[in-house]
């Protein structure tokens, strides 16, 4: 179970902003899972890390998800997941 402060924090978190995140920082798409996820790539320490990206905000484990996307980008970078959290949210921001 989410934390009230974690699904706040997760709740502006929009697909569009994982995406620029991510390819801001060097990770690929690899797959498309329909309409429901994208799947992210990136080779760290000569060893493939894949994470997944929801696509449509509706999805019932939609928080779950990005939560598991934090989690994951949170060992692959090093830092705390709520510092991620933030630049997700403002990664559009500095693509315009």
């Amino acid at each position: 179970m989410i934390c009230k402060h974690c699904a706040d924090t997760i709740c502006k978190i929009t697909p569009l902003n994982c995406e620029a995140y991510l390819e801001n920082k060097g990770w690929s798409k690899t797959a498309k899972i329909g309409s429901v996820a994208v799947i992210f790539g990136k080779v760290k320490d000569e060893q493939l890390i894949e994470v997944l990206v929801p696509t449509d905000v509706e999805l019932l484990d939609y928080k779950n998800r990005i939560m598991d996307l934090l989690l994951i980008l949170e060992k692959a970078e090093d830092r705390g997941w709520q510092y991620i959290a933030n630049d997700i949210v403002l990664s559009v921001c500095d693509t315009f």
